[in-house]
């Protein structure tokens, strides 16, 4: 019966501590979250896709300062483009067609500067294309010339000259037509107003150019025909006339 008092005491301070925990530990148990361990469908392995997939909202993006437009870059030639303009120039090389050339080699150059290919092309179309102009001003020159029309012809040599300063059918041709045309046109003054010639000065400037024109070697038709002309109206202006006074008696 002597360990009645201490077993008592022992009891008491059981019960003590066991109401302190109690009252201390089961409130935080209660307030805690529960945790669920079940997994949802979307992150199943096993789940199909649903027809609606969702859209996750990304964040707000921070404003950004406005960029300056910049020049567009020119779009890369295809290379494909540069070959045909290539090979269409020297195509028209091969024909004759000096333009077409140097416009086809024009392109290949905006496509590719520098090209090679393209400087020789367009040095061969320049050159092709003042051999051909220079070709045809010699080819209207002569044909002018058989036709005694030397002003066109000097035209002609003056328009080849332009192309080609030392160009030497050109350089002969207009020394040969100068002086032609020249003739031409003071031969054609005096048949275009014959009554000038009534004038002594203008008869004897007239009779002194006969002198050129006789030995001026061709002599075509034209020619022949203007020496013709202003002989007979230099011997018309020559001719004495017979004048015959009749007396009224009283003179």
């Amino acid at each position: 019966m002597s360990r009645a008092p201490g077993g008592s005491l022992l009891l008491l301070g059981g019960l003590g501590l066991l109401a302190a925990f109690v009252f201390a530990v089961l409130p935080r148990w209660a307030s805690a979250p529960v945790v669920t361990t079940e997994a949802t469908p979307a992150s199943s392995p096993s789940a199909w896709p649903s027809e609606e997939p969702s859209v996750t909202t990304p964040p707000p993006r921070e404003a950004a300062e406005p960029e300056l437009e910049r020049p567009r870059a020119a779009p890369a030639a295809a290379p494909d483009d540069w070959s045909a303009a290539v090979s269409a120039g020297f195509a028209a090389l091969e024909s004759g067609d000096f333009k077409s050339a140097g416009n086809a080699f024009d392109r290949a150059e905006a496509l590719r500067p520098g090209a090679p290919a393209v400087a020789d092309g367009l040095a061969r179309a320049r050159s092709g294309l003042l051999e051909q102009s220079l070709r045809a001003h010699r080819q209207r020159a002569e044909a002018a010339e058989a036709r005694e029309d030397w002003s066109a012809a000097l035209a002609e040599h003056d328009a080849a000259l332009k192309l080609d300063a030392a160009v030497s059918f050109a350089v002969l041709g207009r020394s040969r037509c100068a002086a032609r045309a020249a003739l031409d046109e003071r031969l054609r003054r005096y048949l275009e107003r014959p009554d000038r010639l009534a004038a002594e000065a203008v008869a004897r400037e007239a009779a002194t150019l006969l002198e050129p024109a006789n030995e001026t070697k061709p002599a075509g038709p034209r020619l022949l025909a203007q020496r013709a002309s202003v002989e007979s109206l230099l011997a018309g202006v020559r001719r004495p006339v017979a004048v015959r006074l009749l007396s009224d008696g009283l003179t």
